[in-house]
């Protein structure tokens, strides 16, 4: 089909978690040459906190392992979430920069009065 591009295949040595998440993120937008270091990374991730969480998962491994594996698989997890995050369109509304603390950052997302007024 003319216009149609075609969707590059997932790297190879990708689990269950790494093929699903390249084939979704494929599937809802369409990725520059440049971004797909970063789906290929992110897919490996998400097969590593996949595989953390099974290994923690298991009755035969002790208590402190499976406790380390949940703590590894949480930041596997969170680099997920960074590496998905550098993927968003570059179109994507994006709120400026909140000058000042914590409270200057949530007006600045949320606008300046919250439901109901600010407090007196």
């Amino acid at each position: 089909m003319p216009g149609k591009t075609r969707k590059p295949p997932p790297p190879s040595g990708l689990g269950t978690a790494g093929r699903r998440l390249w084939r979704d993120v494929l599937a809802e937008r369409t990725l520059e040459r440049h971004q797909l270091p970063l789906l290929t990374e992110a897919s490996h991730t998400a097969d590593a906190a996949d595989w953390l969480a099974s290994v923690a998962d298991d009755p035969e491994v002790s208590t402190s392992e499976r406790r380390l594996c949940h703590a590894e698989a949480a930041r596997q997890r969170t680099l997920l979430a960074r590496l998905l995050d550098q993927l968003a369109p570059l179109d994507a509304p994006v709120p400026p920069p909140a000058q000042g603390g914590k409270l200057a950052q949530l007006r600045a997302i949320h606008g300046d009065r919250p439901r109901g007024g600010w407090p007196a």
